[in-house]
């Protein structure tokens, strides 16, 4: 009976950056907007996959133009503009929505 090694890994770069690591650079979470604020999904990073897929079937996706629109009284739920509907969000949610906030991007608020 001989014990093998178990088969290890070699870890990756630093120099080697995720996808959504990269797209959450110079972005803003929705979670941390305020009301007014407008820009394009970079990442949409939530830990729940049922979330995930819920907000991608809604157009909530990287390169959707958002606006936030209001608070509740007490900061909970977020709304949103969305792809011409408005779009409730609690904040825990909305954490994971990363954009670009339209003064740094060339976007027409205008004109979405």
């Amino acid at each position: 009976m001989s014990l093998s090694r178990p088969e290890v890994h070699p870890v990756q770069s630093p120099n080697v950056l995720s996808p959504l690591f990269t797209a959450k650079m110079g972005s803003v979470s929705l979670g941390d907007a305020v009301v007014g604020m407008t820009g394009i999904i970079t990442a949409v990073g939530t830990t729940s996959l049922l979330l995930r897929e819920k907000l991608f079937s809604m157009g909530i996706v990287p390169g959707t133009f958002i606006r936030v629109k209001s608070f509740a009284p007490w900061g909970d739920p977020i709304i949103i503009e969305a792809l011409g509907y408005l779009l409730s969000l609690r904040r825990s949610e909305a954490e994971g929505i990363y954009f670009k906030d339209s003064e740094s991007t060339s976007v027409d608020v205008n004109n979405p």
